[in-house]
C-alpha cells in the first residue's frame, strides 16, 4: 500500500484527485491539505511514499515546498499536478518524479502510478555525470573529435548520423544513430525517437501535447525536435535523474 498526501490549495482539484485515486487501491490517501505551509510538516510527520503537489498556491508555492522536501530524509517522491506546463523543467530539476496538468486524466495518472511501483523510492537521487570531455568520430574524411557537452542533438541519415552541436554546425559521419546510442554516456543524450539522441544539459522545455523537446543553443537560439510519446515520460525521468 503506497501512502499519499495531496497539497492544493483548490477544492474542486484537491478532492477529484482524491477521489480518482480511490480507483487505485494500491494507493491510499492519508491527508488533503490546502495549506503549503503546513504541508512540509505533515510529510516530515507522516513520511507519505507519494504527495501530489500544486505549484501556484498562495504563500509558499509547489516549487519552494519542494526545496523542503528535497532536505528531508524521505523516501518521498513527488508528482506535481497543475494547471500549467510552463514549470515542467523547474520542477525535474528539484527531483520531482513526475509531473501532470490538471485536468489530470484517470489514464494519465494511472500511468504515473505505475511509474511509482516500478521504480524504487531513492531518498538521495544520484547526480548524472557530466559528459566525459571528448568523443571521437569516423567520418568519410578521417576522424572528428567533439566536446561531449558542445553536442547539441544527433538525428538520423539513413546509415549515417548528422551530429549537431550547440552553434548549428554539423558533421555526418559513417555510423547509425544506434551505434551512436550505444558508444554516448546514458545519463546526459538520450534517444528521443528513432531518428534523434539529444543532449538533455540543453533541453529547455518538454512539452507532453506537442511532443516537442526544445534545446537551448548559443545565443539565445533554441530548437524543437520532435519525440515519441513514449519515449516522453522515459526522458522526464531521465531529467530527474540527471538534475
Amino acid at each position: 500500500m503506497y501512502q499519499c498526501i495531496i497539497i492544493d490549495d483548490d477544492d474542486f482539484a484537491l478532492y477529484t484527485l482524491a477521489d480518482k485515486l480511490k480507483s487505485f487501491p494500491d494507493f491510499q490517501v492519508i491527508k488533503n491539505i490546502k495549506d503549503s505551509n503546513l504541508g512540509i510538516k505533515y510529510i516530515m510527520t507522516l513520511k507519505p511514499d507519494v504527495v501530489f503537489l500544486d505549484i501556484n498556491m498562495p504563500g509558499k508555492d509547489g516549487l519552494e515546498v519542494m526545496n523542503e522536501i528535497n532536505e528531508l530524509d524521505a523516501p518521498t517522491r513527488v508528482i506535481f499536478t497543475t494547471s500549467y506546463d510552463e514549470y515542467i523543467m523547474d520542477a525535474f530539476r528539484k527531483k520531482a518524479f513526475d509531473y501532470l496538468v490538471k485536468p489530470i486524466g484517470k489514464e494519465e495518472l494511472e500511468e504515473a502510478l505505475e511509474r511509482v511501483k516500478a521504480e524504487p523510492a531513492r531518498n538521495n537521487p544520484a547526480r548524472g555525470g557530466q559528459p566525459k570531455n571528448r568523443i571521437s568520430f569516423r567520418n568519410a574524411h578521417g576522424t572528428v573529435l567533439m566536446e561531449a557537452n558542445d553536442i547539441l542533438y544527433v538525428q538520423a541519415e539513413g546509415s549515417y548520423s548528422n551530429i549537431f552541436d550547440t552553434n548549428h554546425k554539423s558533421v555526418v559521419i559513417c555510423k547509425n544513430i544506434g551505434k551512436i546510442e550505444e558508444e554516448f554516456p546514458s545519463d546526459v543524450f538520450f534517444k528521443i525517437s528513432r531518428s534523434a539522441i539529444i543532449n538533455m544539459h540543453h533541453i529547455s522545455r518538454i512539452d507532453r501535447i506537442k511532443r516537442q523537446v526544445t534545446l537551448n543553443c548559443c545565443e539565445g537560439d533554441s530548437v524543437s525536435l520532435k519525440a515519441s510519446k513514449e519515449r516522453l515520460y522515459d526522458l522526464e525521468v531521465a531529467v530527474n535523474r540527471l538534475n
